[in-house]
């Protein structure tokens, strides 16, 4: 085997975790760390997208209280956020 060239620019652009790099000094496999990551990114993917459905259902809420107790306020909020995924 021949010695890495590392003036070549992709010897020097890798970035390795050093959370894989200690899981495989430790024994471990790269294909579970892997599987480990995408397992915690699809589980705090999970828990993100209950915390938005959450703040959304308390702003969609709030202004249903708004509404009753301000309308004229609650009719100029919409109509401010009219187009913005509200």
């Amino acid at each position: 085997m021949g010695a890495l060239a590392t003036d070549h620019p992709a010897a020097t652009s890798v970035d390795v975790p050093v959370e894989l790099l200690a899981a495989l000094d430790d024994g471990g496999s790269p294909d579970e760390f892997t599987a480990a990551a995408f397992r915690r990114g699809a589980r705090a993917n999970q828990l993100a997208k209950g915390k938005a459905a959450a703040l959304a259902a308390l702003r969609d809420a709030t202004l249903t209280g708004a509404e009753a107790a301000f309308p004229v306020a609650a009719a100029q909020y919409r109509e401010a956020t009219q187009g913005q995924g509200r």
